[in-house]
């Protein structure tokens, strides 16, 4: 078979380098490097030293196989500090747990085929060994979502890995040297693609107006010296611009009756492109409006239309869809000020975002937690990473907050930004911070200190399971989830893994308590949930996913199984891993457990 540079194929047609420099390694083809570059690079630069000088920090891909961008969506730190993320890829011992793309996993590849070994060819470059590359996901045609993104390719196995990592790392020292970090030339380099202009739709109503009167009483305060809100200009400017660019529909209505005689009342963000509720969609939804809540539901996706909404608004009091982009903060700032008349008179108000898939057992702890504090904001779970917060994706502010002129002032200053780092910034960490700073306190169901407590205290439960799986002793669910030639390997992996955050833990290092104590919050606190990101990609490689059928409440088991099958994305040849959990594994594991 020729090597992919050899002959035009969908990754390569443009123009040509001289043969011995297009074929010198097999994670950098220059034609296919050259087609990225707006405006096109001249004959006489070296689309390698661009790469190594320039182009990793404007987010070119030196290989279909490996999206910078996406690599830089998951790992921000990179670009801040300059780091050539192909060098870290491929220097790394053990193996980098972030995907090089959005389908494969490198962890996952040295496990199944490599049986664990950290000497073996780099799991990416060996793949690339036996799999044309036509069938090779191009990031450039179908770019990834940030969130919920093999053909010989020349080369031996001498150059990849440790070996190819120093030719990348050594040409970035001897072209790059002088450059500033953080500076990208403008020659050869991508420009951000502006966004089309949208026929601005018009949005009033009530909600709308009665918002812009409390804008407008904050920004009175502001004006009289009020020391307790922060100083600036305070409109609904923003808020209206994004609103007008959404192509909002919406239908149903809240009873202006409700506020007094109903529970509260909630914002379940969602993103549904399949134009059609979930199954966790729909139980959820149900739950609440069981618990007597009035129900805002917003679509970021435009897809169904009218049916969507005529469907969701059995389930559903309002049923509000838009254009996208912004994630849940978007959706749930646009929604307070559409309906803000009625939402602030509530007692108190339900943010939920359906990152959360469930739930997955009954929401009575839940709700005995929530009735049990008085803290004017009350979430499920809280995070020590960057600084003390709570997780967004469920938490409940009561009236007096939402009413209040700190509350009112963030909602009117959000700047709606698309990209998921900046959402997190502006959402879940600028509002934590906005109300701390306001001496607006907040709780948790589950505190951080007490699930860490709790994780590190069943290290011995992780180590009979880690044994049994080495001596053979393996469910049904998890042989459909992990090969037999790899359970040692991956109970290896297991016991390095759970060493390394261990000893992360004791030195006081965050993590995401949804991620890494998942099965603690599901057995020891009455979690409800799971997150999808969890699932579907698994960042951090936790091994006990590879549980969740055995854990589940065996009334729940086969419910939330057929839920996942729904939810989950299906796997390739190319994407399959011991650690995410796919359609066919959810099927695998609904047939496992059903008589």
């Amino acid at each position: 078979m020729p090597p992919p540079s050899g002959g035009p194929n969908a990754h390569t047609d443009g123009p040509r380098d001289p043969p011995e420099i297009r074929r010198s390694h097999p994670l950098f083809l220059h034609d296919y490097y050259r087609k990225q570059c707006r405006p096109p690079i001249l004959g006489v630069i070296n689309p390698l030293q661009h790469f190594c000088t320039t182009g990793h920090k404007a987010g070119l891909s030196p290989h279909p196989a490996f999206d910078t961008a996406y690599v830089l969506e998951q790992n921000g730190d990179m670009l801040r500090d300059g780091v050539n993320p192909l060098v870290h890829y491929l220097e790394a011992r053990p193996f980098v747990w972030y995907a090089p793309n959005s389908w494969f996993d490198t962890v996952s590849y040295n496990i199944v085929h490599q049986h664990g070994r950290l000497d073996a060819l780099h799991p990416l470059v060996d793949v690339l060994r036996h799999v044309d590359i036509s069938d090779i996901p191009d990031p450039q045609a179908n770019p990834a979502l940030p969130a919920d993104r093999a053909g010989n390719a020349g080369g031996s196995a001498q150059s990849g890995g440790g070996a190819l990592a120093g030719v990348f790392r050594g040409l970035s020292a001897l072209w790059g040297g002088s450059a500033s970090r953080g500076s990208v030339s403008a020659g050869g380099v991508v420009a951000p693609a502006a966004s089309g202009g949208r026929k601005a739709t018009k949005i009033g109503g009530a909600g709308l107006q009665a918002f812009r009167h409390a804008v407008a009483r904050v920004a009175e305060a502001l004006r009289n010296g009020d020391e307790t809100l922060a100083a600036g200009s305070l409109s609904t400017a923003r808020l209206e611009a994004f609103l007008g660019s959404q192509d909002i529909h919406a239908t149903g209505q809240l009873d202006p009756g409700w506020p007094a005689s109903r529970r509260g009342v909630a914002i379940y963000a969602v993103y549904a492109p399949q134009g059609r509720l979930n199954q966790f969609h729909r139980a959820l939804l149900a739950a609440l409006r069981a618990r007597d809540y009035a129900v805002i539901l917003v679509n970021s996706s435009l897809a169904g239309g009218a049916e969507f909404r005529a469907e969701a608004l059995s389930a559903a009091d309002v049923v509000v869809q838009r254009r996208g982009g912004g994630r849940d903060f978007a959706s749930w700032v646009a929604a307070i000020a559409m309906h803000y008349d009625l939402v602030s008179a509530f007692d108190h108000l339900v943010f939920v975002n359906d990152s959360l898939l469930g739930p997955i057992d009954s929401l009575d702890p839940v709700w005995a937690a929530f009735e049990a504090s008085t803290a004017p904001v009350w979430g499920l779970t809280e995070s020590n990473e960057i600084r003390r917060h709570l997780q967004s994706s469920f938490f409940i502010m009561r009236r007096a907050v939402v009413q209040s002129p700190t509350m009112i002032s963030y909602l009117a200053r959000y700047g709606f930004p698309d990209d998921r780092r900046e959402v997190v910034q502006q959402g879940e960490l600028g509002l934590g911070a906005v109300l701390a700073s306001a001496g607006i306190p907040f709780e948790a169901m589950v505190s951080y200190q007490d699930v860490t407590e709790s994780w590190l205290a069943g290290a011995l439960e992780r180590q009979r399971w880690y044994d049994s799986l080495s001596s053979g002793d393996v469910t049904p669910a998890f042989a459909a989830q992990v090969p037999p030639q790899a359970t040692v390997p991956f109970a290896e992996f297991a016991e390095y893994w759970t060493s390394r955050f261990g000893a992360a833990l004791r030195r006081g290092e965050p993590v995401n308590p949804q991620h890494v104590f998942w099965d603690v919050l599901w057995t020891k606190f009455h979690y409800p949930f799971v997150k999808r990101e969890l699932l579907a990609v698994n960042p951090l490689k936790v091994p006990s996913v590879a549980r969740i059928p055995e854990m589940l409440s065996p009334n729940m088991r086969a419910s939330v199984l057929r839920g996942l099958e729904e939810v989950v994305p299906p796997s390739t040849p190319l994407s399959a891993s011991v650690f995410r959990i796919s359609r066919q594994t959810a099927a695998a594991w609904l047939a496992a457990v059903e008589p």
